[in-house]
């Protein structure tokens, strides 16, 4: 049977009880619940609303890391740069006059490689009052002056990614160090603390292989610093013929949110692997690309099964026929993380 299969595709491996607070401590429940609800339920029944639920904006999509298993080393992209304030600012003046309830500042590159990142993390939160705004992080860049901004502008939550902890770690994340970047982590954390905030809340995620290496000893020490842990599985970008799709697969995204590239080009996924663009809001305001008629043709093919019309949509990462609770039962006992290296080579 096809069925819009939602957030599937990371693993919450915390605490009930973690995960719950992870959540009311970023306040606006509210409006959470109503979101969640909308963000699980609309892609089932194929309704969209008259704006997206949710908008990443690409701040860079400048990196300054070149991860093994990083999607990015198969993307079709030449020239990545910063995205300028002034688009910024007309992309969160839209959001914010349709009460957009959440934003993201991450999508292929690394927010803090921007000069200006607290500046466009402040008007988004503290000047525009968007209820939810987060972004992604290698934490190379995450200093003590970057933390006390992220306390002082109150940005809701920051997601760090912590493959495995000591030579795991340091084998796939070279040349940074675990122990820098825990301590990076934890001056977070006691930087607001000290402030008496909740927020950021922290959150890690891993590839589940390297953590799997030494689970325990992951979770004592990163429960210390960090309020929600999540995993992620291995998956295989490169997309060859070899590659196991999921003939049934339906895409949740094209009824949930908009992906906004550092230079306003507009898709409806996270996929940069041929893109799939549908817009630019240089030229056009967000509300009505999210319901132009590209987009729309977008979701009529995925749910007639015409998916693979689209190139972008045929090598999606997200229908690899990957069986994430596997990776969760598997032994990864002497796992070798060079392995990474190989199947994107």
């Amino acid at each position: 049977m096809r069925e819009v299969h939602v957030n599937w595709f990371q693993k919450e491996i915390d605490s009930p009880d973690r995960k719950w607070s992870f959540i009311e401590k970023q306040g606006n429940m509210l409006k959470f619940l109503l979101n969640r609800h909308q963000w699980y339920y609309y892609p089932r029944i194929h309704k969209i609303l008259d704006f997206p639920l949710h908008v990443d904006i690409e701040i860079s999509a400048v990196c300054n890391m070149e991860c093994p298993m990083c999607m990015r080393r198969h993307s079709d992209i030449s020239g990545y740069g910063h995205m300028k304030f002034e688009l910024f600012k007309k992309i969160v003046d839209e959001c914010a006059e349709n009460h957009l309830f959440s934003v993201r500042l991450s999508w292929r590159g690394e927010a803090l490689t921007h000069p200006q990142f607290t500046r466009f993390a402040h008007y988004v939160k503290v000047e525009k009052k968007i209820p939810n705004v987060s972004f992604l992080t290698n934490g190379l860049r995450l200093d003590e002056s970057i933390s006390r901004d992220l306390v002082g502008i109150g940005i809701d939550y920051v997601s760090i990614s912590v493959d495995g902890i000591g030579k795991t770690y340091d084998s796939i994340r070279a040349p940074m160090k675990f122990e820098d970047t825990y301590h990076a982590i934890s001056t977070l954390k006691k930087i607001r603390d000290s402030a008496g905030k909740s927020k950021p809340q922290i959150r890690v995620s891993g590839l589940w292989p390297a953590i799997a290496q030494n689970p325990d000893e992951y979770f004592k020490k990163m429960t210390r610093v960090a309020d929600k842990i999540v995993s992620n599985p291995v998956k295989d970008y490169r997309m060859t013929e070899n590659t196991k799709f999921k003939d049934d697969y339906i895409c949740q995204f094209p009824w949930e949110r908009l992906f906004i590239g550092f230079d306003g080009s507009v898709q409806p996924c996270s996929n940069s692997i041929e893109r799939l663009i549908v817009g630019d809001v240089n030229k056009q305001p967000l509300a009505y690309i999210w319901k132009e008629n590209e987009i729309e043709r977008l979701r009529d093919a995925q749910i007639e099964g015409r998916s693979n019309e689209y190139f972008a949509c045929s090598r999606c990462s997200y229908r690899c026929d990957v069986d994430y609770d596997d990776q969760l039962k598997k032994d990864w006992a002497g796992w070798d993380p060079t392995v990474l290296s190989e199947r994107v080579s």
